[in-house]
């Protein structure tokens, strides 16, 4: 049986490099000041993104429409195969995970919606497992039941640049945020399990890495009866300089026994609210 894996946006994966690794993507809108844009088409991409939000304008991201949803899954099906898993973003972000839920009522039993609570770097690696899987021979319930149980075994902290953006998007008080910038406060957000929490506030970029990696050290331990060598960490940010990155990833491999680490930039769904200069460190089992 051949089986068609797809996500969206939300995985940090463009549709070119899905198409290079066999996984459809599909795009998630963003819209600047209301106006929606996809990424790849007209010239859009992420720097025009964070060109915007520098430029004070408002950005968000809205959901596929279901036409484009169910066109994909139909084309894939009228090219040969035999079933489709689909893997949104997490359905704590977004309707999309119900959408695709309804749409998929109506395509015969041939098309499984999968809400392993997963964004970013967590939900590309658990494409890339499911694309392995269904190259494999692996019939899709097996799929579906291994990236069901993959879905907690990850963990994401993201060290925010400013909280001028949070205020933006209402997740915190614009007095708050003023405050903030100015006494040089940086928050961490966690993302588990589709949801985007306010874990600590630090002073200062320095402070707030090391908490994360303290949070990364007390997370790793809770995981250990799992197989090291299903591990993947990563790191996910927004218009972070070359030099940030690279020593991000350094100390994650000197710090922790994982089989690779990779950059990637944050997903448009999180970049809206975070703003550039974020930085995500996360990790994630098989």
């Amino acid at each position: 049986m051949a089986t068609a894996i797809v996500t969206d946006g939300s995985s940090g994966m463009s549709p070119a490099e899905g198409e290079e690794l066999g996984i459809t993507v599909i795009p998630i809108p963003i819209l600047i000041d209301g106006r929606p844009f996809t990424e790849g088409e007209d010239g859009f991409c992420a720097r025009s993104l964070y060109a915007a939000l520098r430029a004070g304008k408002r950005a968000g991201t809205s959901q596929p429409s279901p036409l484009a949803v169910r066109q994909c899954w139909e084309g894939l099906l009228s090219r040969g195969y035999d079933h489709v898993i689909h893997m949104p973003i997490a359905r704590r972000l977004s309707s999309s995970y119900d959408t695709a839920c309804a749409l998929a009522a109506d395509m015969g039993g041939r098309v499984s919606v999968v809400d392993d609570g997963r964004i970013s770097i967590a939900l590309r690696e658990a494409a890339l497992k499911a694309k392995r899987m269904a190259d494999g021979g692996c019939p899709p319930e097996e799929i579906v039941a291994r990236l069901n149980a993959m879905g907690g075994k990850c963990r994401i902290f993201v060290a925010v640049g400013t909280l001028e953006y949070l205020a933006r998007g209402g997740r915190i008080g614009a007095v708050t945020a003023t405050l903030g910038n100015i006494l040089n406060i940086k928050p961490v957000v966690q993302i588990v399990e589709g949801r985007l929490t306010v874990v600590s506030r630090q002073r200062g970029t320095i402070k707030s890495r090391e908490d994360i990696f303290a949070r990364l050290r007390a997370e790793f331990a809770a995981f250990s009866s799992l197989d090291r060598a299903d591990m993947t960490m990563g790191v996910a940010g927004t218009d972070l300089p070359e030099s940030e990155r690279e020593a991000l990833m350094a100390r994650l491999l000197r710090e922790f026994p994982c089989k690779k680490v990779y950059y990637n930039e944050l997903p448009a769904c999180v970049a809206c609210h975070v703003g550039p200069g974020a930085a995500g460190i996360g990790f994630c089992f098989d």
